[in-house]
């Protein structure tokens, strides 16, 4: 990843990969559904041919990325430095039908689209997952979503998100019609740990991406930002950009435009590797897809893409299935366990309030995540100490472990 090393960006190896990865889904669903999809114009010039069922079905292979960040961790950052303009890296893929952007707080009605009559004629005014058939879009922050999904006016909202991300289609009765297509859009989002919500199946459907920036990845954050004074654009940057809409270009022409991927064959070491892990179905479908998209940007396909694990695959399904399961255990007691355990398992509670407010928690809330964390047998007050209870601390340490096993200091590998 040249133009990221260029702008000195800060964890390359912890978000990078699943970004890239998710462009290569979304690349591989449309190939495998564009003959079923008859909301495709010709003109876009799509035209592949079905290569993965899995029981007679044609399942999803969609795997986009969800960031679970506190307040300042990047989520904003990542987001925008994919998709915000065309100098961004994947709004710098040019090509007819497909789009890259960012979008607002949206709605039933924003996202499936509706149907206004002026003058006897019946007129649409497009979705975004309309608009976004066969692209990625970008919310900076999700619960702006959520939010929208408890308004009256868009009770639908999340059914329509739910159904649009799973099967992609979107179905809508309105007052002079109906609304009917297929979607491919492939969001790109994320929220703080406190905002959180799954609920309705809607973490089924995500990448999640939980990462805790403690004492020294806060250093290495605020370092990298004062590296990057004064890097603005540039003669590398316009290399790297031409590059990756070169190369992702070619892929296209690939399984768009002739249509030459004809089957997928997954090597028996991926399950080896995910039976490693007790883990449901649905969510093994999801590492599955990641498993795809990873051996489709690394090039490891002729006319059948060989999917097949490496060190490199290994490191990030790994990180992938510690982030999910973390986040199970309750994803905004995190910062809490990390700064209590950086101080020895033991602090003050007002130096521990004060510390809490650097991932945007205020003393109350901090003092509410110390009692909901008490009642769970986490950690106890004693006098006026907030102590880690040992076994967590211990079980921190574990999964730091991991974690730092998996993700590396450095180390580049996609086109």
């Amino acid at each position: 990843m040249d133009e990221l090393e260029s702008i000195k960006a800060a964890f390359i190896d912890t978000f990078a990969p699943f970004f890239s990865i998710s462009f290569g889904c979304f690349m591989l669903n449309v190939a495998n559904k564009a003959i079923q999809n008859t909301s495709i114009p010709d003109e876009w010039n799509i035209n592949s041919s079905t290569f993965y069922y899995e029981g007679k079905r044609v399942p999803d292979l969609r795997a986009p990325p969800f960031l679970v960040l506190a307040i300042g961790s990047g989520k904003t950052y990542w987001i925008e430095l994919y998709l915000n303009t065309q100098s961004s890296l994947l709004g710098c893929i040019q090509r007819e039908g497909l789009r890259i952007g960012m979008e607002e707080q949206t709605t039933a009605a924003g996202w499936c689209g509706q149907l206004t009559r002026h003058d006897g004629d019946v007129y649409e005014t497009a979705g975004l997952a309309k608009e976004y058939m066969c692209g990625v879009v970008g919310f900076e922050e999700f619960s702006a979503l959520t939010e929208a999904m408890k308004a009256a006016h868009s009770k639908n909202l999340e059914t329509a998100l739910l159904t649009s991300l799973d099967s992609g289609r979107v179905r809508k009765k309105v007052g002079p019609g109906h609304i009917e297509y297929t979607t491919h859009v492939t969001p790109l989002s994320g929220t703080q740990p406190a905002r959180l919500d799954t609920s309705q199946g809607m973490g089924r459907r995500l990448i999640l991406i939980r990462w805790v920036a403690g004492r020294k990845e806060l250093q290495i954050l605020r370092a990298a930002r004062r590296a990057a004074r004064n890097i603005g654009p540039g003669d590398s940057q316009v290399l790297n950009l031409q590059k990756i809409h070169r190369v992702s270009n070619d892929m296209l022409d690939f399984l768009w435009t002739d249509g030459q991927l004809r089957a997928v064959e997954i090597d028996t070491s991926i399950d080896a590797f995910l039976d490693q892990f007790e883990m449901p179905h649905y969510e093994e479908s999801l590492f599955e897809r990641l498993a795809m998209g990873y051996n489709l940007m690394i090039g490891n396909y002729d006319e059948t893409l060989q999917v097949t694990i490496d060190s490199e695959l290994e490191r990030v399904l790994g990180s992938a299935i510690t982030f999910r399961e973390t986040l199970k255990r309750g994803g905004e007691l995190d910062e809490l366990i990390v700064v209590l355990d950086e101080n020895n398992g033991r602090m003050p509670r007002i130096d521990f309030c004060q510390r809490m407010t650097i991932y945007g928690y205020s003393w109350d809330q901090t003092y509410k995540l110390i009692r909901d964390a008490e009642k769970l047998g986490l950690l106890r007050l004693t006098g006026d100490n907030v102590v880690l209870h040992n076994d967590v601390q211990t079980q921190a340490h574990k999964t730091m472990e991991q974690l730092e096993d998996l993700i590396p200091p450095s180390g580049r590998m996609y086109q």
